[in-house]
């Protein structure tokens, strides 16, 4: 069975909760504990460390990159199946070199779902045929 249309799908839903995720997490700051609500301005106050100085534009890199391999899976392009691979890695990796950060629920909840989403583009990838591993 031909899963093109299923990964395309997938992709779709990921584009739209990585957008969804972003939106989430600047409109919901505000009901935050106002513990946590400092601890963010603090952080946003603070000077980057030499690490997040040097990870930066890797990240932006990677990130410029996924997006593009998100596109490249709603238009059917073969080679988006390997930057997605590569690049959801990069970012698991670059993501450990960022420090901690405080999200609301509902957007920590919206990126657990959209990683588990990522997953399962990878599995399909893998194990199932389509268009983007012929």
């Amino acid at each position: 069975m031909d899963t093109t249309k299923y990964i395309q799908l997938l992709a779709k839903l990921y584009l739209g909760l990585l957008v969804l995720y972003i939106f989430s997490t600047f409109m919901l700051q505000d009901y935050l504990p106002q513990e946590l609500r400092g601890f963010l301005e603090a952080e946003i106050e603070r000077e980057p460390t030499q690490i997040e100085d040097i990870a930066f534009v890797p990240i932006v890199t990677l990130v410029i990159l996924h997006i593009a391999s998100l596109i490249g899976f709603i238009r059917t392009k073969i080679w988006s199946a390997k930057y997605f691979v590569y690049t959801t890695i990069g970012l698991a990796v670059g993501s450990l070199f960022m420090g901690p950060y405080v999200d609301h629920a509902v957007a920590a909840t919206i990126s657990s779902v959209s990683v588990s989403i990522a997953g399962a583009i990878i599995a399909m990838l893998y194990t199932t045929k389509s268009a983007f591993n012929p």
